[in-house]
Order: C-alpha cells, then structure tokens, then sequence
C-alpha cells in the first residue's frame, strides 16, 4: 500500500493567488481615494460649498436684521454698508 501524502499549510500558488488579489483591491482602494472625482477631492468640494452657504446665511441675516432696524421698513445701500462694516469691526474687537 502506498502512502498518501496529506497537505500541511498553503502552497505557493494559493499564497501567490492570494498576494495577487490584495495588490488588485489596494490599487482600486488607491486610485478611488486620490483621483478627481475620489473621496478627498469631493471632501474639500464639501468644505468649501459648507463655508459658502455659511457665508451666504450670515449676509441674509445682516440685512434681515438691518431691515428690521431701518424705522421706514425699507433697506438702503449706504445705510447697509455702513451696518455691516461697523459689525465686522466690532467682531474682530472681540
């Protein structure tokens, strides 16, 4: 009767296959996360769209605010202007 040889641990081929693979996904994963539509390019386009809104809401609320304090109802540039450049200053007092 003949011995059969059983298999102890991975051959060089599974392990070759195996290397093979986590190389294809690394480079997937790579090239998802830098190219131009990748992860940290849509997160900076996030951040900025973020601070604009941001920004855009703080202006409409200068003139709601302004507009409520004009006795006449009514918002002029001038009157504007000058609003909101003395709270800008008046902030960076702060």
């Amino acid at each position: 009767m003949k011995k059969q040889k059983k298999s102890k641990g991975i051959t060089l081929i599974v392990l070759v296959i195996t290397i093979v693979i986590l190389l294809i996904l690394a480079g997937i994963t790579i090239a998802t996360i830098t190219s131009d539509n990748g992860i940290l390019k849509n997160s900076v386009d996030a951040k900025v769209s973020a601070e604009i809104s941001t920004e855009k809401e703080m202006v409409q609320r200068a003139v709601a605010q302004s507009m409520g304090q004009n006795s006449r109802g009514l918002l002029e540039e001038d009157e504007f202007r000058k609003k909101w450049i003395l709270r800008q200053v008046m902030k960076k007092q702060k």
